[in-house]
């Protein structure tokens, strides 16, 4: 009996340091599975964060190629308005050359 009662007594003292074992580590899972999911929630806020920024960045950009569209136009427009001018101005000269050869032969006769 002796001998048995002490196999029982090391056999419950097993099951009740594994029981201990055991809820230690249930308790450590749980910690680590609470922590795991607050980094998930961070990622998940992070990534909307980064999703949102990405937008408005499109937004700018698309904004910012109408401008630069709007104004490559624009400057178009006036290459062609100074050009008209130029053409102007040196038809202008050319008149004004022209009228002065013709007061100066006038005038040397």
């Amino acid at each position: 009996l002796s001998s048995s009662q002490k196999s029982n007594s090391e056999l419950k003292r097993q099951v009740e340091s594994l029981q201990s074992e055991s809820s230690a580590a249930s308790l450590d899972l749980c910690a680590k599975r609470e922590q795991l999911e607050q980094d998930l929630e961070s990622v998940r806020r992070s990534k909307e964060e980064l999703e949102n920024q990405v937008e408005e960045l499109t937004t700018a950009n698309t904004q910012t190629v109408e401008q630069l569209q709007e104004a490559s136009y624009n400057l178009e427009q006036w290459s062609y308005y100074n050009e008209g001018q130029q053409q102007i101005i040196t038809d202008l000269q050319t008149q004004v050359t022209t009228l002065n050869e013709e007061a100066s032969s006038k005038s040397s006769e």
